[in-house]
């Protein structure tokens, strides 16, 4: 398979590490930190990584990297340096998911895509930092006029792991499919960017009520099948 890397952008300054997944099919090889506030040398590792897992005569590396806020603004530009030997694409976790009768945001799907492909028996590297993110990856309604599902923010994450879900970020940016919808171009100016990133983990509005489906129409709901799913992620804990 096609050597894929997500890229969760932090640095030092922010209290983070970022943190670099490559996968080729149904292994994600590693979950490599990344302790620096410098985005040039963020991309410079990111392309080293890319040149030691790609193969002769492959075809460029596709790195899918969270876009969102200054920090992903800067590291995007960064990367850019780079597209000739990499394809680049950048991921607003705040943008409107893809079904969103059944998503809240795009970073929810993004989960739950994650969580299905280990289902399916995508390999995770041992790192016991990665599994304990994992176990906190747990879905629930938006709210009582909102029942589409959401992941903890990363913030409520932070609260309770002491740092936020990087190794996961990555992983789950490793495994995206990626089909046209995700954007190729430069993120906004990091004025807008840093709003985008305000607003990830901030309620949004309350949405007007949806016109119910018609029965025969519905799709799986999210919550029967969690349990299913992480039971085949961790088994019984």
């Amino acid at each position: 398979g096609r050597l894929q890397i997500g890229v969760d952008v932090a640095f030092a300054q922010m209290g983070d590490d970022a943190a670099i997944a490559p996968r080729r099919g149904k292994k994600i090889a590693e979950v490599r930190a990344f302790k620096g506030g410098d985005p040039d040398a963020l991309a410079e590792e990111v392309y080293a990584i890319a040149m030691d897992y790609r193969e002769p005569r492959e075809q460029p590396p596709l790195v899918v990297y969270d876009a969102l806020g200054s920090t992903g603004h800067d590291f995007g530009r960064s990367l850019r340096r780079y597209e000739k030997e990499l394809e680049i694409r950048a991921v607003f976790g705040n943008k409107a998911p893809r079904d969103p009768r059944r998503f809240w945001r795009r970073r929810d799907e993004v989960a739950h895509e994650f969580v299905s492909w280990v289902k399916r028996g995508g390999a995770l590297p041992p790192d016991a930092m990665l599994e304990g993110e994992c176990l906190r990856l747990v879905a629930r309604p938006h709210g009582k006029d909102a029942p589409q599902s959401e992941i903890p923010s990363n913030d409520e994450i932070r609260a309770i792991l002491g740092r936020s879900p990087d190794r996961r970020n990555a992983c789950e940016l490793a495994v995206l499919d990626v089909d046209g919808e995700e954007t190729a171009e430069p993120p906004p100016p990091p004025a807008l960017a840093s709003a985008a990133q305000a607003s990830l983990d901030t309620p949004a509005a309350p949405r007007a009520p949806r016109r119910a489906p018609e029965p025969e129409a519905a799709p799986p709901s999210v919550f029967s099948q969690q349990d299913e799913l992480y039971g085949a992620l961790w088994g019984s804990q």
